[in-house]
C-alpha cells in the first residue's frame, strides 16, 4: 500500500529537513521550535507530538546523517574492485567530507557546549560502526596479504582515535602546511598499525 502524506516516517523527514535548513541559515540558538513550526507552516504542538524538544530534534536530525554516510562507507568496503588499503583510505575520507558537509555547521553545533551530551552519544554511535566496517575491511586486507595485523579489535579503536584527531584538526582549521604534516601522520600511524607497504594508505582530504 502507498505511503500517504500523514505517515509518520514522511512527516519525520520533513520536519528534520526543514529544522536542518534552519540550524544553517539561523544558527542552532536561534532556531526554536516555533521557528521550524512557522517554516513549514504547522502548530508548534505538531512538532512536539514527534519531538520532546530542540535537542531530541539535533539528535535524530546528526543520526539521520550519520546513517547516511555510514551506509555509503558500507557499500565502498563492500565493493569487489577496491583494494582493502583503499578501502581504509576511503573510510577516512567519506567520514572527514560528510562531516564538514554544509560548511560544517552541523559540526559546529556538536561543538556548542550545550550540545557535547549529543556529540558523545553521536561519537559512540558512529565510532561503533565504524570499527565494525574496519574489523571488516582489515580481515579482507589479511586474506589479500595486505596487512599483517593479529589484534583487529585494538587496531580499530585506534583507528577511531586517529579519526577524532583529524576531525579536531580540520574543526581548528589550521594552515595548511601544519594541516597537511599531520594527516600525513595520520597516514603512516595507521600503515603502522596495519604492518601495511609504506605509502599503501591515502588520504583525499
Amino acid at each position: 500500500m502507498a505511503r500517504t502524506p500523514q505517515d509518520p516516517e514522511i512527516r519525520i523527514n520533513e520536519i528534520l529537513d526543514v529544522a536542518q535548513k534552519c540550524f544553517i541559515n539561523r544558527g542552532y540558538r536561534k532556531t526554536t521550535i516555533s521557528v521550524v513550526a512557522k517554516e513549514m507552516g504547522v502548530a508548534k504542538g505538531m512538532l512536539y507530538y514527534y519531538f520532546k524538544s530542540k535537542e531530541e530534534l539535533l539528535e535524530v536530525l546528526l543520526k539521520r546523517h550519520s546513517d547516511l554516510f555510514l551506509s555509503e562507507i558500507t557499500q565502498m568496503a563492500d565493493a569487489e574492485n577496491i583494494m582493502p588499503s583503499e578501502k581504509i583510505g576511503r573510510m577516512f575520507e567519506q567520514v572527514i567530507h560528510s562531516v564538514f558537509s554544509k560548511d560544517g555547521v552541523l559540526l559546529s553545533i556538536l561543538y556548542d557546549e550545550k550540545n557535547l551530551y549529543i556529540k558523545e552519544k553521536i561519537t559512540s554511535y558512529c565510532g561503533n560502526s565504524f570499527m565494525n566496517i574496519g574489523k571488516k575491511v582489515i580481515a579482507e586486507g589479511k586474506e589479500k596479504k595486505e596487512f599483517f595485523v593479529e589484534q583487529e579489535e585494538v587496531v580499530t579503536e585506534f583507528f577511531t582515535l586517529i579519526l577524532g584527531f583529524l576531525i579536531e584538526i580540520f574543526y581548528k582549521k589550521l594552515p595548511e602546511d601544519m594541516l597537511q604534516m599531520r594527516v600525513k601522520m595520520a597516514e603512516n600511524m595507521i600503515e603502522g598499525l596495519l604492518h601495511s607497504r609504506p605509502g599503501s594508505i591515502h588520504f583525499n582530504l
